[in-house]
């Protein structure tokens, strides 16, 4: 649109306008509010992944399942992991009594940390 001057020229009308008072202040809080928004929620998803990896870790390490110490001595069958130790070769080439190739055999079932040990010796 176009107005008259004093002069009698046409001059167009200004393309800005004068802001409300209070409009400046307005959108400098909605601007830093908007700011703050955007920081909280980058800073909760960088935690709630931070703690989405930390949980995967623990669940991986938990299922991998927890490895005796090899000084642990653990008691299955009426006999003490030292004692099935001892009569590891003799059970291997089947030279025990039938009663006590039982009792080693129940423990290496039982045993976390036998088991492993005779499996590997089995398998090797």
């Amino acid at each position: 649109m176009e107005s008259e001057t004093t002069f009698g020229t046409l001059q167009p009308e200004p393309l800005w306008q004068p802001c409300p008072r209070g409009e400046l202040v307005s959108l400098g809080k909605r601007l830093r509010q908007r700011r703050q928004r955007r920081r909280f929620l980058y800073t909760a998803a960088g935690t709630l992944s931070l703690l989405a990896a930390a949980g995967g870790a623990w669940l991986i390490l938990q299922s991998q399942g927890e490895q005796p110490s090899p000084s642990e001595d653990y008691f299955f069958a009426d006999l003490w992991c030292s004692e099935v130790q001892k009569l590891a070769k003799a059970f291997m080439n089947q030279e025990l009594s039938p009663d006590m190739a039982d009792k080693v055999r129940r423990h290496i079932n039982a045993c976390p940390r036998c088991g492993p040990l005779f499996a590997k010796h089995m398998a090797g």
